[in-house]
């Protein structure tokens, strides 16, 4: 069946005394392809689809997308000349800074180039338009990643931790607790960095938990209801373009209700992270998911690079036992969150002690045992402090 786009082409082609080329704009990909290296292949699908979703925010309606074998040809219908290059070439702007960055931009020197095509360019792109309308299809499918390298990091089940709202005094999100293959004895995994130091690793289980908190949600919004789930994900993947890109990418396709209720966690960002990277971590996440939470270490010396990431929640994971020392390095943690005007959420509130000692100190979200452990997200619930304290003794 004929492409309906390529038939409006051709429609309007032959319809004019004269071809405008400057009406005909490349979006060429071709770095984009060399910056993701051996990726590429599993991530091509993604990457085209996160493109097409760019242009299409930034053209009009009648304006023609046409997908070919290295990026996109995009045929304005009212505009031409400096006005058309100059939109092609925000486009182009913003397609990198989706997928790499500013900062990571300067270091790859890594350039998708917007062209005006020339009438030769224009014909053989077109060309290749038709071939792929008649069967060969641009996008080769998507294959599944690969799962971890050792069972030491396959993830085996996620676990679901009430995240109480102090102001409102109920349940409506959750922390997303993945355990490990090596844990299913009953222990926890908050931080994965310090076993998967790769990046690769990082991302293909971090790709696992999205994947399955994307199965629950599909099961939760069946039933009629939603909550917030707080995923986690590594700043030792997310920092890396190439890794960030592939893991953005995934979130990006899934269905846009259950994206509003995808709420990223950053977590094994240390305190001396490059600003920069952190920032723009932050910021490429951000577009995709409609709250930010960072996890940053209990006794950090300042959370101003946490904040300039544009985390609107960071939090710190509580020790088992509140030490005079640990009441401090909480009250400290607070004031800081508070100058930066962040909200914080206080993690492994297992317990009466460190429940009572949260709430106390004013953090925003209190998760952990104390609150509440579940196998699967549940609809929002009501838990005055009375009743959580008198859960957690």
């Amino acid at each position: 069946m004929p492409d309906p786009v390529l038939v409006e082409l051709k429609r309007r082609l032959a319809q004019a005394d004269q071809v405008d080329m400057s009406r005909h704009q490349f979006v060429n990909m071709e770095r984009v392809r060399e910056a993701a290296g051996d990726l590429w292949p599993s991530l091509r699908e993604r990457v085209f689809v996160a493109t097409r979703t760019i242009i299409e925010r930034k053209v009009a309606e009648d304006d023609l997308i046409i997908p070919c074998a290295t990026g996109f040809l995009v045929v304005f219908s009212g505009l031409s000349g400096d006005p058309a290059a100059k939109l092609t070439e925000k486009i182009r702007h913003d397609m990198e800074r989706f997928f790499l960055g500013d900062a990571d931009l300067a270091e790859l020197s890594v350039e998708s180039s917007s062209e005006r095509l020339s009438v030769e360019e224009f014909r053989a792109a077109l060309a290749a338009a038709d071939a792929v309308d008649e069967g060969s299809a641009p996008i080769e499918p998507h294959k599944p990643a690969p799962q971890g390298a050792s069972d030491a990091i396959s993830l085996a089940a996620l676990s679901f931790e009430a995240a109480w709202d102090a102001h409102r005094e109920a349940v409506a999100s959750f922390l997303v607790r993945p355990r490990t293959v090596a844990e299913r004895d009953g222990g926890w995994t908050p931080d994965l960095d310090g076993q998967l130091k790769r990046a690769d690793d990082r991302l293909q289980f971090d790709l696992a938990v999205l994947r399955a908190v994307s199965s629950q949600l599909e099961a939760l919004l069946a039933k009629g209801t939603r909550c917030g789930l707080i995923t986690p994900a590594g700043f030792s993947s997310l920092s890396q373009p190439r890794t960030r890109s592939a893991y953005v990418t995934a979130l990006s396709e899934l269905p846009a209700e259950q994206r509003q209720l995808i709420w990223i966690c950053i977590y094994g960002a240390p305190a001396d992270a490059p600003s920069a990277t952190l920032s723009e971590t932050g910021r490429i996440v951000r577009t995709h998911s409609p709250h930010l939470f960072i996890k940053a270490p209990l006794g950090a010396a300042t959370l101003e690079r946490y904040a300039q990431a544009g985390a609107g929640w960071i939090g710190a994971q509580l020790p088992a036992r509140l030490t005079g020392a640990a009441r401090a390095d909480i009250d400290s943690f607070m004031a800081k969150a508070r100058r930066h005007k962040v909200k914080v959420f206080l993690s492994g509130c297992n317990d009466w002690e460190t429940a009572r000692g949260a709430s106390r100190r004013g953090a925003d979200l209190i998760i952990g045992r104390a609150s509440g452990m579940y196998e699967g997200p549940t609809a929002p619930f009501r838990l005055s402090r009375n009743k959580l304290l008198a859960r957690a003794a």
